[in-house]
């Protein structure tokens, strides 16, 4: 938990200069900050961030999108890496990469609770 929270207080002390920007920002800005985010499990400052780029209007580009799903989805949260996957006009290899990686990961991981549970069950008999 502590670390979690050292990561947190990190990401704020990124994001704190970015949403106090008054200037445009291109959302190419956004994707050093998603990768950051991803595989941390830090799914609440994803949102923000998200809903920010969306309030200033901009629309991410494939690449960008890649790098949302992939934090999306290292978060579990396939319902929006899934809509932001849909949603994309001009879908690039990596993007489909990342969802293919998000949906395969979410089925393993399915996959691995299901022989968790049988394994407990033939246990007990």
């Amino acid at each position: 938990m502590n670390q979690h929270n050292s990561q947190s207080s990190k990401l704020n002390t990124l994001l704190q200069p970015l949403l106090k920007l008054q200037a445009p920002v291109q959302a190419s800005t956004y994707a050093p900050i998603f990768q950051f985010l991803t595989g941390k499990n830090l799914l609440k400052p994803g949102q923000q961030l998200h809903a920010h780029m969306a309030l200033r209007g901009l629309r991410p580009t494939a690449f960008l999108a890649a790098k949302m799903v992939a934090m999306y989805a290292s978060s579990g949260d396939i319902y929006s890496a899934s809509h932001i996957f849909h949603a994309t006009a001009n879908p690039s290899l990596l993007l489909f990469n990342s969802i293919i990686r998000a949906f395969s990961v979410k089925k393993q991981e399915a996959i691995k609770g299901r022989h968790s549970k049988d394994e407990l069950i033939c246990k007990n008999y």
